[in-house]
């Protein structure tokens, strides 16, 4: 898992499964979060209803919408989210033209 101060191991059981709902995980180069709730979408059966389908090593994973996505950068309206908004609105123009 990742942490603002590097990476740590953590023993996952029924406990942390069921009280954690923010993962920062790293493998390898791979870096992935994983959030239960995601202001101001919601939680993620209001999340999976947007969500989109891709291919990850040979498995179907959901991934939230840019749109979601988009809403949820502009909430948080960090400088890292400010820059994050116009790559995604780049994107989306650019998946609008193909």
């Amino acid at each position: 898992m990742r942490t603002s101060r590097g990476p740590v191991e953590l023993k996952i059981d029924k406990t942390v499964l069921k009280n954690t709902e923010q993962w920062a995980l790293s493998c390898g180069d791979l870096d992935l979060d994983l959030l239960a709730h995601v202001p101001p979408v919601g939680r993620w059966d209001e999340v999976a209803e947007h969500a989109e389908t891709f291919e990850i090593a040979g498995k179907e994973v959901l991934v939230m919408s840019i749109d979601d996505l988009l809403a949820v950068k502009k909430h948080l309206s960090r400088p890292k989210d400010v820059e994050a908004v116009m790559q995604l609105e780049a994107i989306k123009a650019l998946r609008k033209e193909s």
